[in-house]
C-alpha cells in the first residue's frame, strides 16, 4: 500500500519513514492555527506559495482543507516554481464542489444587504477577483470592520487588491 504524503497526515502524525521530518505537536514554532497547521507547512515546503495563498489555504474550513490536500495534483513543475495560482483556483473549486455537496458550510454568508456594501466597496476601491473573494470569506464583523475603516493614503488608484487584502488581514487580529 501507499503511504500517505506528510500533507494527509493528521497533526501529530508521524510519517512512518520520517517523511516530513518533524512531527506537529504543537510544540513547534507557535505557527499552527489549530486546523492542520502542520499538514499545511509540509504541503507548502514541498508545493512553494506566496503569502496571500498560502492564507487563503489556512482560512479555509477543516473539510475544505482535508479535500484539497488529498486531492491537489498539479501539472510537473520546476523546483523553484510557485504554486500560488494552482492552489488559489483548485482551493475555489473545492470550496464550490463541498458548498454544492452541503458537506460544510463556509464562513458567514453574505447577506443581501452585507453584499450592497461590499459591492459598493468594490466600486469604490477597485480590486482583483481574489482580494474581493478574500474579503468576502472573513467573518461577518471582519468584513464590516474592513469595508467600514479602510482609508487608503490616495484615492483614485487603479487597483487596491494588496492594501484591501493586507488591512483585511490586521482586521482580523482586531
Amino acid at each position: 500500500p501507499r503511504e500517505a504524503p506528510p500533507w494527509c497526515l493528521r497533526d501529530g502524525e508521524a510519517h512512518p519513514r520520517g517523511f516530513g521530518g518533524h512531527r506537529d505537536d504543537g510544540k513547534g514554532d507557535g505557527k499552527g492555527d489549530g486546523k492542520g497547521g502542520g499538514r499545511l507547512r509540509a504541503f507548502r515546503a514541498r508545493y512553494p506559495m506566496d503569502d496571500r495563498a498560502f492564507d487563503y489555504l489556512q482560512q479555509a474550513e477543516l473539510p475544505v482543507q482535508e479535500m484539497f490536500l488529498a486531492e491537489f495534483q498539479p501539472k510537473r513543475r520546476g523546483k523553484d516554481d510557485d504554486y500560488s495560482a494552482s492552489v488559489t483556483s483548485f482551493l475555489k473549486v473545492v470550496r464550490n464542489k463541498i458548498a454544492n455537496s452541503g458537506h460544510a458550510h463556509t464562513n458567514a454568508p453574505v447577506s443581501g444587504g452585507d453584499d450592497n456594501l461590499l459591492e459598493g466597496f468594490r466600486r469604490r476601491y477597485p480590486m482583483d477577483d481574489r482580494a474581493f473573494e478574500y474579503l468576502c470569506q472573513q467573518r461577518e464583523d471582519v468584513r464590516r470592520k474592513a469595508v467600514e475603516t479602510f482609508r487608503p493614503k490616495f484615492e483614485g488608484e487603479a487597483d487596491y487588491s494588496s492594501l484591501v487584502t493586507s488591512f483585511v488581514k490586521s482586521c482580523r487580529k482586531w
